[in-house]
């Protein structure tokens, strides 16, 4: 008699659970990738806001697959971002973020999952020249041209610093575009720092091959 009780309210709690709505939906951001990181806007001549682009899928056992509304996406740094299984938006302001897609199923239950993207500020890019080219070494001079933005300072490519690993070149110049030749035959690794008004630091690097 027991067993049979038992086993009526198994079959009871089962049913509830398929009937009653007792199941949370699911969430499973499937783009970007968890620590995802990008500049955070564009470069010149026209710089705008870099575009994210999120992309989730979501089920629910008794409503089946959801979207539109029911699928919301939220940034601790801004909140609701919009809705539905792919959204594309700027993060502004930049920085880290946890980017959070929450579904709703009709029973107003909710599942969710969670990352973290960065829109990383300031941000230093080398335009010329290009990452693996081959130069001939000083006299010969090699045009160098880089930019940096920061999001709060605006354009800071005028703080960017050259300097090259090679110890009979060092630091080979300033700025955003000037011409000077590299002396130490072989690799060379020229690096570029940009440096915001907060103190805060950021870097590009090439890697040329210097011949006679």
């Amino acid at each position: 008699m027991d067993a049979g009780t038992d086993a009526g309210g198994q079959d009871a709690a089962a049913d509830a659970s398929v009937d009653g709505g007792l199941n949370p939906p699911t969430c499973t951001i499937v783009a970007p990738a968890d620590g995802a990181r990008q500049p955070f806007s564009t470069l010149p001549p026209n710089p705008s806001p870099t575009e994210w682009t999120f992309v989730a899928n979501a089920t629910d056992i008794e409503d089946g697959p959801l979207s539109g509304p029911s699928v919301q996406w939220v940034s601790d740094l801004i909140g609701p971002l919009g809705n539905g299984l792919s959204l594309t938006v700027a993060l502004d302001p930049p920085y880290t973020h946890q980017i959070t897609c929450i579904a709703t199923d009709s029973d107003a239950m909710t599942g969710s999952d969670a990352i973290t993207v960065e829109a990383f500020s300031p941000f230093a890019t080398i335009l010329h020249p290009g990452d693996g080219e081959t130069r001939a070494d000083c006299p010969v001079d090699i045009p160098w041209t880089g930019v940096a933005l920061d999001f709060e300072d605006g354009n800071i490519t005028s703080s960017l610093v050259w300097v090259s690993d090679n110890a009979a070149d060092g630091q080979i110049g300033t700025g955003g575009n000037f011409q000077a030749c590299l002396n130490g035959l072989g690799l060379n690794t020229v690096t570029a720092t940009a440096t915001d008004s907060n103190s805060n630091t950021a870097t590009d690097a090439v890697t040329l091959t210097i011949i006679p």
